[in-house]
């Protein structure tokens, strides 16, 4: 079986202003925050800020929050904290609400079954239903994992202070009609 190359880092990861933007930029691009597609680059988005952050934390540092790669995350905190609140919200989307397909276009599939078999057919979730529902929980649980980083080190979290996030106290539970 073939190894995976790893992915270089640069060589001095904290006075790199760029590693942490594509993450970034995957998180905040978000078109329809509704998509395969959309939750796939979320996905990808925090998990990879998680391991790049946590590569970070490597290196022996003073704990300093003032290091060039935290530029990205500084300039962007308010629009980090609307992502994280929108994508943990996504724990309480009703994957049966999958706006990708209509339940009417979807191919019917009859399995062959025995003759005596029980003449109520039980309702379940579609293929497409069951993805929406795989991708909405993977995008809270890479969100947060990505928060758990941030939380746990007082150099990420020192980005965070005096900025509006009361998100981590008092979470929006019954404000998530706007996802």
């Amino acid at each position: 079986m073939k190894q995976r190359q790893c992915t270089p880092e640069p060589s001095e990861i904290l006075r790199n202003e760029g590693y942490l933007t594509r993450p970034l930029n995957l998180i905040f691009s978000v078109q329809d925050p509704n998509s395969l597609e959309s939750l796939a680059a979320l996905i990808e988005g925090y998990n990879v800020l998680a391991a790049r952050l946590r590569s970070a934390t490597t290196e022996s540092t003073d704990g300093d929050s003032d290091w060039p790669l935290f530029v990205p995350l500084r300039q962007n905190t308010e629009a980090f904290v609307d992502a994280v609140i929108r994508d943990l919200g996504r724990a309480l989307v009703d994957p049966l609400s999958s706006p990708s397909v209509p339940e009417e276009e979807m191919p019917k599939f009859i399995l062959p079954s025995p003759e005596k078999s029980p003449t109520r057919k039980k309702d379940g979730m579609t293929g497409e239903q069951v993805k929406y529902a795989r991708d909405l929980c993977t995008t809270c649980h890479s969100a947060i994992r990505a928060l758990s980083v941030i939380l746990t080190l007082p150099r990420f979290y020192k980005i965070f202070e005096g900025r509006p996030t009361t998100f981590l106290i008092y979470p929006h539970i019954n404000d998530h009609e706007h996802i």
